[in-house]
């Protein structure tokens, strides 16, 4: 339910206009999540999701993203080095691969963990995390246009990660809605 600004009545979640004083309550804050007690119908989309459900998308959510590490860590210390890096450039890029999935470790388990930390090291974390899996998509797709069908599966690993990450921003924005952030 949403409070007229004006008259203080209280109004459904839907109304647009005040039906007791005729005031415009479109600039009004709707709640998130609120369910009708007699239908159990709820005024927001996808609102399914309770507290609970939010918190348990998010711990899943983070172990999806750690096993997204594992898959950097496989694929930054193999495959990149083994198909575009020389003796020198792939020690380089070795280097690399593991400071960056440390520093997206470090926010997937502070993720998962729900930590207190600011909220833009969790998404700056999230965020290498999408380029990573962008020069993922780039490199595999190079691979397969010059080595044939062996790199599709690590396209369809990539584009995986890259549905994590995006869940991992939407739980994050759905928690912060929801008063939910730790």
């Amino acid at each position: 339910m949403i409070t007229c600004p004006n008259c203080k009545q209280t109004l459904p979640p839907s109304a647009l206009t005040c039906q007791f004083c005729g005031a415009d309550v479109r600039s009004v804050k709707r709640p998130r999540f609120e369910r009708d007690r007699i239908s159990g119908a709820s005024n927001a989309a996808g609102a399914g999701l309770t507290p609970e459900h939010i918190v348990q998308v998010w711990i899943a959510l983070g172990a999806l993203w750690v096993l997204t590490i594992i898959w950097g860590f496989v694929f930054g210390l193999s495959i990149i080095p083994a198909r575009f890096g020389g003796q020198l450039s792939g020690g380089l890029i070795s280097g690399v691969v593991v400071i960056v999935q440390i520093l997206r470790l470090g926010g997937a388990v502070t993720f998962t963990g729900r930590m207190k930390v600011p909220l833009t090291a969790i998404n700056g974390a999230v965020w290498l995390g999408v380029g990573w899996c962008v020069l993922g998509l780039v490199l595999n797709g190079i691979n397969i246009a010059t080595a044939g069908s062996s790199g599709i599966g690590y396209v369809v690993m990539d584009v995986a990660c890259l549905l994590v990450h995006s869940g991992v921003f939407w739980i994050i924005k759905r928690a912060e809605e929801d008063g939910l952030l730790p």
